[in-house]
Formats: C-alpha cells, structure tokens, sequence
C-alpha cells in the first residue's frame, strides 16, 4: 500500500497543497525489532532516546517498530540520521524489500541553493546528491533551502525536486515554479499573471510579492522533502 502525504503551504493569504512525503511500507511487511534494538543498544540508546531525537511520541515509536505503525521515508532517513547507518540497511529491518527500495528511491542532483529571499544560486556542476521517489521525471534535479536566519527559517533544509526547462506556459500560473526571470536571477514562488502586458507577478515562498516582472522560464516544483 502506498499513499500520499499532503502538506498545506499558506503564502499571504493563499494556500497551497505540496506533496511532501511518501508511506512506503506494504501491508503485511514484518518488521525486524532485534536489529533496531541492538542497533540502539550499541549506541547506549532506548526507544525513548530515539523518540526525542526523532520529536515524536514514544508509544508511536514503538508501535513503529514492532511493525503495526507504517515507516515514512522521513523517519527512515531520520533513523539512518541517528544510528548512523546506511538508509539503505534501515528500509531493510523495516520490512521493506531491497527490490522495492530500489523502485521506489532515485538519485537526484542537488544543483543550487536557495536563501531567505528566495533567491535561487544555480551551480555549474552538483553540489550532492540526494534520495528521491519513482514518481519523480527521469529529468528531475533539487535546490537546497539555506533560510537559516530569516523569516523563512522554517524551510530550512528542504529540498525542492523539479524538472529544468526554458519553457513557460498559462498552465504554469498559479503553480509554485523554480522562476527564471529576464535579468537571469532565478527565485522561488507561486507564478500569477502580472498587471501589464507579458509580465507576471512571483508571490516568494517565503513571503512578499515581485509585481510585472519579465519571466524567461518557469519549472513547477514537482516535490518537496521537508
């Protein structure tokens, strides 16, 4: 069984609904609770150590790991995070099938970062890599947010996955798009339709609005990992 998680984004005043997340875990795959514990236990850790770590409630936790609460791929990652193990080794004690991991998981190009004012530094070559899912185009690269310090502090590390191109379209407005615009600066936000003649106006994910702007090209974020 597979299913979405969608988070609901608001900026000024308009709210948007972002996939974030991805249940990755079947019906029915068992759980090997041994390997997280002695995982655990080699780091001198409990459940409850882990839970802090991971800010959720301990019973959660353990519900997770006797295999009657689904792995997200976050808590997967998180838990890698925090025994310092592979992810890889992580989905595996999960339950879940190398043959599924491998489906679901793709590496993409992180290839710029993002500050406080949205203002996207494209790079020339990768900066890493970083874990995606299947339903990600084959074409598909990721910017880094680094707001620490702003008022978009709370994106900080995100990750955002798009699909480059030089294109811009009607079907673009109103969608959160990695912006190109005529002067060269790249920002990130929601693309609406300007007041003067072939001009849009950019609503900044974090915050604020550019008004008129001449816009070369617009990729719509496909997703983000929060």
């Amino acid at each position: 069984m597979t299913c979405y998680i969608v988070n609901e984004i608001m900026l000024d005043n308009v709210k948007m609904s972002i996939k974030v997340d991805k249940v990755t875990m079947d019906e029915g795959n068992t759980v090997n609770e041994d390997w997280f514990k002695s995982q655990l236990a080699a780091r001198g850790s409990s459940q409850a150590d882990l839970a802090r770590f991971l800010g959720r409630d301990p019973s959660a936790v353990s519900l997770m790991l006797k295999g009657k609460r689904r792995f997200q791929m976050k808590d997967a990652e998180n838990i890698a995070s925090y025994l310092q193990a592979p992810v890889e080794e992580v989905l595996k004690a999960a339950g879940i099938p190398l043959a599924q991991q491998s489906a679901d998981i793709v590496r993409v190009k992180i290839v710029g970062v993002c500050n406080g004012e949205m203002l996207v530094n494209m790079q020339s070559s990768a900066i890493a890599m970083i874990d995606g899912h299947r339903d990600l185009p084959r074409d598909s690269v990721a910017i880094r947010m680094q707001t620490l310090g702003s008022a978009a502090s709370y994106m900080d590390g995100w990750v955002l996955f798009f699909s480059p191109s030089n294109a811009i379209d009607p079907s673009m407005v109103n969608q959160m798009c990695v912006i190109e615009l005529t002067t060269g600066d790249r920002r990130i936000g929601q693309l609406q339709r300007g007041y003067q003649s072939y001009t849009y106006n950019i609503v900044l994910l974090g915050g604020g609005t550019l008004e008129d702007i001449e816009v070369k090209s617009a990729n719509p974020i496909t997703w983000i990992k929060t």
